[in-house]
């Protein structure tokens, strides 16, 4: 499976992406069978728990650590813009910009879709700086519902 390949089955994913279907495929995770990597299992299995975890306790601490377990996944913008994302301290480096969005800004926008229950209608209703990809981070962690993804205006 070539690079461009999974890209587009993340994509797809991540379009219909449910909090029970994660399923992504990083690129360093293919055997030359094209099976999953047992580590890139135990990984995706950690992802799963963590974000079951942020899903019953609504806790910035166990979002952050579920961010940690994504770093480096590649996400897809509203627009479709593949990127991926680093931390370090308390901020996120998108690939796809020079600056960082900080630890309060996500939380920030956290506490904005927890009021909202989820139903987050597209990024700018989050209204913090890098709410474009924070937005498919939400989606892909459970924070926000495919239903509200499926009711934003196109």
């Amino acid at each position: 499976m070539s690079l461009r390949d999974v890209e587009v089955e993340l994509q797809r994913e991540q379009e219909s992406f449910c909090t029970e279907k994660q399923g992504e495929r990083e690129p360093d995770c293919i055997g030359k069978q094209g099976e999953i990597e047992p580590d890139c299992m135990e990984l995706q299995s950690e992802r799963e728990l963590v974000c079951a975890k942020l899903r019953e306790n609504n806790d910035a601490d166990i979002l952050w650590k579920a961010l940690q377990l994504f770093e480096n996944v590649p996400f897809y913008t509203s627009k479709k813009l593949m990127f991926r994302y680093t931390l370090k301290g308390g901020e996120m480096f998108v690939d796809r910009k020079s600056k960082s969005i900080t630890r309060s800004s996500i939380e920030m926008a956290y506490k904005k879709s927890l009021e909202m229950e989820g139903k987050v209608s597209g990024p700018k209703k989050l209204g913090v700086f890098g709410a474009s990809y924070l937005y498919p981070v939400f989606i892909r962690l459970g924070v926000i519902s495919c239903e509200s993804q499926a009711e934003a205006p196109k």
